[in-house]
């Protein structure tokens, strides 16, 4: 990637996703009040309020403090995120997303060469998609970088700038070294100064850059029977045992990642139906049995086979 573009592309950050961290320390230590703050302690922007948030850690269970230092925070905390990638992700789920495909599900189950066929005809598609998306822009940033200026806009009203320089003002917020999108505090200082926002927000979010990202094309290839021949033994099917039950295609869902559960209707247990027809009790008026003899007896049915068929 750093060769991509004449201007080079930053190198990328290995980063843990929280969430899987947050698993890994719940199976060594199973104190539900060490939750919140680890969560707390990775959305922090500064280093100040994150040690602030370990020694909180560290009061309630000192061995949890030391394994959490041991990971790293600078893979798992927003306080130590390198502020060059301009990305405050936490989680993994860009991959996920990914991976939960309509097209990457149907092809798991392939074979090598079928499962790489549509993976590569997938990309084909989504870059092509993606380009079109982009080229319909309105604005000259993304769109979701639109919808985060203007939210900062309105929280900017509660923010009095104070003049230091030609380019430094009072309010400042971290945060924005880690997104390059003006925070409110930024919005203040740069409305301050008469200025547009748009010059402020970083390279990287711009229609531009979109559009070098997905400019790049995945050429057709022939079709398989006119691959050169190697001349060398072609790949053997391994050696398996045929397990119980149908294999899983999609990962286990954890608990905390299921969607909240919607209204459903209630199952009618431990109630005393009434017949709405005779009054009694223990049926409803559908599977009355004198309700059906009555019904049979007023109204027949106009097909005489069928009325045969019903009385023998």
């Amino acid at each position: 990637m750093k060769g991509l573009w004449d201007e080079g592309v930053p190198e990328a950050e290995h980063r843990h996703c929280a969430r899987h961290l947050e698993k890994n320390f719940n199976k060594v230590f199973r104190d539900k009040t060490l939750k919140d703050p680890l969560w707390k302690a990775a959305r922090e922007v500064t280093i100040r309020r994150f040690k602030a948030v370990m020694l909180e850690i560290k009061s309630i269970d000192e061995e949890a403090y030391n394994w959490l230092l041991a990971a790293g925070p600078h893979h798992w905390s927003r306080s130590h995120f390198r502020t060059q990638p301009k990305c405050d992700i936490l989680v993994n789920n860009m991959c996920e997303g990914f991976n939960g495909t309509k097209s990457i599900l149907a092809a798991r189950d392939r074979p090598i060469l079928s499962l790489l066929e549509r993976i590569r005809m997938y990309m084909i598609q989504r870059l092509t998609k993606n380009r079109h998306s982009v080229i319909m822009w309105e604005s000259f940033n993304a769109p979701r970088v639109a919808i985060v200026l203007e939210k900062n806009k309105v929280e900017t009203g509660s923010h009095i700038p104070t003049k230091g320089s030609e380019f430094m003002y009072q309010v400042m917020n971290i945060r924005w070294e880690l997104t390059s999108i003006p925070c409110s505090h930024a919005v203040a200082a740069i409305w301050h100064k008469r200025e547009d926002l748009v010059t402020y927000v970083s390279k990287w979010h711009t229609k531009e850059y979109y559009m070098k990202a997905y400019s790049q094309q995945i050429f057709p290839i022939r079709n398989q029977d006119e691959w050169p021949r190697s001349g060398k033994v072609g790949m053997i099917k391994p050696i398996g045992k045929n397990q119980p039950r149908r294999p899983k295609k999609s990962r286990r869902v954890e608990l905390d990642e299921l969607a909240p559960p919607t209204a459903k209707k209630l199952k009618r247990r431990y109630v005393r139906m009434r017949c709405s027809g005779y009054g009694a009790m223990g049926h409803n008026f559908r599977t009355c049995a004198r309700n059906n003899l009555n019904s049979g007896k007023d109204n027949p049915p106009a097909d005489p086979g069928t009325y045969a068929r019903n009385s023998s």
